[in-house]
């Protein structure tokens, strides 16, 4: 069966939950704030004390998905980025320019070169959407 996400960050939580469980270790951690921003020192070491409580209990009914990898695929957001009229390629599109300008945002606008991890990014997105693509 073909485990479809819609977040490079989900599929990579589908593919630790593969294999949790036992000694594996694997966690996939989200940060969720309220309005007002961080917590109280006092309420972050109470909810440290629950996590842990409920993690320890949890990795004893941790039970594996099982699959395997290649059968857990992500719509990137990165293919609905930049002109929409362009086509999808391997090489370069637009799409991968728009991801390029995304990944390699410098705050302070030193230059920052991450070509190969950009098209290490963009040849998952293909190859997944490839994947879903050859599916009936």
């Amino acid at each position: 069966m073909l485990e479809v996400c819609f977040s490079d960050s989900s599929k990579g939580a589908l593919l630790l939950a593969q294999h949790c469980g036992g000694d594996v270790i694997a966690a996939s951690i989200g940060v969720i704030t309220n309005a007002r921003g961080l917590r109280a020192v006092w309420e972050k070491r109470k909810a440290l004390r629950e996590y842990k409580k409920r993690r320890a209990e949890l990795k004893k009914l941790a039970v594996p998905l099982g699959g395997r990898r290649e059968d857990v695929v992500s719509v990137s957001f990165g293919l609905s980025e930049g002109d929409i009229y362009s086509p999808i390629t391997p090489g370069e599109c637009p799409r991968k320019a728009c991801i390029r300008d995304w990944l390699a945002f410098s705050r302070y606008g030193e230059k920052i070169d991450l070509e190969a991890e950009v098209d290490a990014f963009w040849d998952g997105c293909l190859a997944d959407l490839r994947k879903l693509q050859a599916r009936p």
